[in-house]
């Protein structure tokens, strides 16, 4: 642990900028378009004028709700306490613990799933038995872990190596319960948080040259061959006479976007245990995965318009609702929440959920996301937050998947939820100006150097 007067927390403005909200939805939208252009799909899919206005309205609204909130300009710093520092970091190592043992007690006693039972007899039997307390106490705590990680980046002094150890076994610990699911975009999520972090504290640097190439597509295609094993695996306990059809063509994500003739029948006369299969089939269905929600939105706009009816934030905050509803026993939205939807379990992007939700009124919530998120965004900046520098980069995730789906729901409101409270009730940052700022080695970055103090408590 540390004993110093003082330590160092680095603050990467240069990689902060790119996760301002508007970057991060700008640079969502272009990457949706570059998949698109390299998917081996064809589009089958309707569009009008009311849903193409939507979503140019609702991408244009969020950008503006971003801008209004002004950060300052002056590079003002904060000085932070060593003390408060450690104080979170054990308080958080707490939570996380006894986050993961809930989810352990939640997964192995309470819904008795296991890894000797196939991907939906253990959905059947979580579906079941989900909502109760534990499991409702492990989903608030799950992201604790994700906290740490930055904790034992930011302030590695601060941290044991045996503590260290326990940090990546709670992080690793993440991916039991989707592995145990079948679940891909739940094992994705772990790995794009982990990567940003390593981009962020420059533990790996992205130089583009050869072997950075041929690494990424190495990488690349073992991801395609395991996407597309999982997934040849939930076929087959679905319907094993016919993989491919079902797999490039079904009523999935395939059926706006399903695959190009050539494509179907390459995958047709390839064997089914083949790797070259698994990677093709992979490839496909992450690219179908990818594309199908922004083009189910006509679909559902049209379906939402026809029922005349929306669910007021009960999708977008059916945590919140359902805590209401456990405190008041009153449901201010008592319809199926499935029947604000043409197509259950599929994906219509994040436009598509602030429509059902709030019709029109959904460009005011995406004005206000982002503001909210940008106001966020300037405290980390500004303050080098080490909680809400967690959310930051969980947010910028959900913002550049906005042309997929809606991630907020569900996981993402108990880690809002979480992340800010902490913030509330920890103290993490005091007063300006007791903070040296350190040289950087190019005038062109702006790396902050926040020096934590021992000191006495500023007034």
């Amino acid at each position: 642990m540390n004993h110093s007067e003082h330590t160092d927390i680095f603050i990467n403005h240069r990689l902060l900028r790119y996760f301002a909200p508007a970057r991060s939805c700008i640079y969502g939208i272009l990457f949706y378009f570059f998949v698109l252009l390299l998917s081996p799909v064809s589009l089958q899919c309707e569009f009008d004028v009311s849903s193409f206005t939507y979503i140019c309205l609702s991408i244009a609204s969020f950008c503006c709700g971003s801008l209004v909130v002004i950060p300052r300009r002056s590079q003002e710093t904060f000085s932070l306490k060593t003390k408060h520092v450690q104080q979170a970091y054990k308080i958080i190592l707490f939570l996380a613990l006894i986050g993961t043992i809930a989810k352990f007690i939640d997964i192995f006693i309470i819904r008795n799933l296991s890894f000797s039972q196939n991907m939906f007899e253990n959905r059947e039997i979580s579906l079941h038995y989900s909502g109760n307390v534990v499991a409702l106490a492990a989903a608030f705590l799950m992201y604790a872990p994700y906290i740490l990680l930055i904790f034992s980046f930011a302030v590695p002094a601060s941290v044991t190596s045996g503590e260290k150890f326990l940090i990546w076994g709670l992080f690793g610990c993440q991916l039991i319960f989707p592995l145990m699911m079948g679940s891909r975009a739940g094992l994705l999520f772990p790995g794009l948080f982990l990567m940003i972090v390593l981009v962020y504290f420059k533990k790996i640097k992205l130089h583009l040259n050869t072997g950075i190439i041929l690494v990424g597509v190495f990488l690349f295609a073992c991801g395609c061959i395991l996407s597309g094993s999982m997934y040849r695996d939930r076929i087959l306990l679905m319907n094993p006479q016919a993989i491919v059809e079902e797999a490039t063509r079904g009523e999935g994500a395939a059926n706006t976007v399903p695959a190009n003739d050539t494509v179907y029948h390459i995958l047709s006369e390839l064997d089914d245990t083949s790797l070259l299969k698994a990677g093709i089939l992979g490839y496909v269905n992450i690219c179908q995965y990818y594309l199908h929600g922004m083009l189910e939105f006509h679909g559902q706009k049209q379906y939402v318009d026809q029922l005349g009816a929306h669910s007021w934030g009960n999708y977008m905050f059916s945590v919140y609702y359902r805590f209401f509803q456990q405190m008041t026993g009153w449901n201010p939205s008592p319809v199926l929440l499935t029947s604000y939807f043409v197509r259950p379990g599929i994906f219509c992007s994040m436009f598509g959920y602030s429509y059902t939700d709030f019709g029109w009124f959904g460009l005011l919530f995406m004005f206000l996301f982002g503001g909210i998120q940008k106001k966020l965004w300037c405290i980390v900046y500004y303050s080098g937050n080490l909680i809400l520098l967690s959310w930051i980069f969980l947010g910028s995730i959900i913002i550049f998947l906005f042309p997929l789906l809606n991630l907020f729901p569900g996981t993402m409101t108990y880690a809002f939820t979480l992340m800010i409270i902490l913030y509330l009730i920890l103290p993490m940052s005091v007063s300006p100006a007791k903070t040296q700022i350190e040289p950087s080695n190019s005038s062109r970055t702006l790396p902050l150097i926040l020096r934590v103090h021992d000191g006495p408590e500023s007034e």
